[in-house]
């Protein structure tokens, strides 16, 4: 499969709602106007994180991701995937522009300040690479990685899709040249992920530079830390 060159995230789904981040409960309970002690419960079945820490829900990939979930069914899920977005030329944009509309801040009409950038967020997408958990029941690392991704292949869905992925049994060499090419040359993605024997490899270009180092600052913090 190709290794997308975005943000490493996670989502996770509860027909149920319950999630909380940092203690908080994220379902809202409020009154149903004019009508006397009615109460509405809002649940937020569905929450992301990236690998940098930034959790996010009631957003466009989120309510993607629940609406996924329905449609094939489950009521619990939690995957890991890409978060990217795609340029003109339909090609995976990079972490910079993923970086560019997660950190972005909108100021709304009623001068607070929302979580994300509403209409740039609506370019992002999710690509789920592996499935940890599903109906409750955690998914094995001993299940082949082509059936753990099958289990959301009838997803059809514009912001949530499953990695493309093949299945090699012959002729290796040839075979990954072919997916080198594709996935790396013509994609421009960042480079493959292969499962044999067990394991996780990831394959990308590796380029070198012929660099002097022409000073240092004895006075910064990373050079008293003795970090570098």
């Amino acid at each position: 499969m190709p290794k997308l060159d975005g943000w490493l995230g996670g989502m996770a789904y509860n027909i149920s709602g319950r999630f909380k981040v940092n203690g908080a409960d994220l379902d809202k309970t409020q009154k149903l106007e004019g009508m006397v002690g009615s109460i509405q419960s809002e649940k937020q079945r569905a929450i992301m994180c990236t690998k940098g820490g930034m959790f996010g829900w009631d957003n466009f990939l989120t309510h993607a991701f629940e609406d996924a979930c329905r449609a094939i069914g489950v009521t619990e899920a939690v995957v890991t995937g890409e978060i990217v977005t795609y340029n003109d030329l339909g090609l995976i944009a990079g972490r910079e522009a993923i970086t560019s509309i997660l950190n972005r801040q909108e100021q709304d009409t009623e001068g607070k300040v929302s979580t994300h950038d509403r209409h740039a967020f609506r370019k992002l997408k999710f690509v789920i690479h592996d499935v940890l958990s599903l109906d409750g029941s955690p998914v094995g690392r001993e299940i082949p990685i082509a059936q753990r991704l099958a289990l959301f292949s009838e997803v059809k869905n514009d912001r949530i899709s499953v990695m493309p992925h093949e299945v090699v049994t012959e002729d290796l060499v040839t075979s990954f040249e072919a997916l080198w090419k594709k996935h790396v040359e013509e994609e421009r993605n960042e480079g493959v992920v292969i499962y044999g024997g067990g394991k996780r490899y990831k394959i990308k270009t590796k380029y070198t530079i012929d660099a002097a180092i022409i000073g240092v600052d004895t006075n910064a913090k990373y050079w008293q830390d003795q970090k570098e």
